[in-house]
């Protein structure tokens, strides 16, 4: 009986969450530089999978690099989306320690530590901390598998402005896939799952006594 909790409980722990938005099959070719944009965020308005669970688990992003190594610290940032459309509240960021991506190269970025109910509609970014320029780049995919972009529109920071980018007769959105679990069956945080294995433990041992 105890084995048996004790391994649903390493199997909860173990999960991953519901995708709940997803544009990473279709590259376009077409890529965003953050120093040719002068840009110290550049990110995308979406929409996640209707119905689907809400608490923020993990956020994949991708970064690519050209002639040059550079080192960095990336970070990834949530908005809301104003009423009126455009940029609104920060609800949360992640970011990652300084690191260094190979010349002529592609990065997958994953983005964890998040604290967050997601809303339906929102705004993210992908930047640096300390608001650097570096020779990287963010790739246009199209279209979504899960969720919706908002097409022929993308958002750069530039000069602490949010400015709205659009691409006449295309459909790109940058490369992203979020998962996020249901609230209600959310991983308990480490302490509490040590407090859960150690009381298992003192059951099997008065058991077997």
């Amino acid at each position: 009986m105890v084995r048996l909790l004790a391994l649903s409980l390493l199997a909860a722990l173990t999960a991953s969450g519901a995708v709940v938005y997803s544009n990473t099959a279709t590259p376009l070719g077409l890529e965003d530089v953050f120093a040719d944009q002068n840009a110290t965020e550049i990110g995308d308005q979406i929409t996640l999978e209707p119905g689907g669970p809400r608490q923020l688990q993990s956020v994949l992003a991708s970064l690519v690099t050209y002639d040059d190594a550079v080192t960095a610290a990336p970070i990834l940032r949530i908005y809301s989306v104003a009423s009126g459309g455009g940029v609104d509240t920060l609800l949360a960021s992640s970011s990652l320690a300084s690191q260094t991506f190979a010349a002529n190269s592609r990065t997958l970025l994953t983005f964890t530590g998040w604290s967050l109910t997601l809303p339906e509609q929102l705004i993210w970014t992908l930047g640096f901390v300390g608001d650097e320029m570096p020779v990287l780049g963010v790739e246009a995919y199209s279209p979504p598998g899960t969720g919706m972009g908002t097409g022929d529109t993308l958002w750069w920071r530039v000069g602490g402005l949010f400015v709205l980018q659009s691409f006449t007769g295309t459909d790109d959105d940058y490369f992203l896939e979020i998962q996020a679990v249901d609230p209600s069956g959310a991983v308990p945080e480490p302490g509490t799952w040590a407090l859960t294995l150690c009381g298992a433990a003192l059951l099997l041992a008065a058991r077997r006594r």
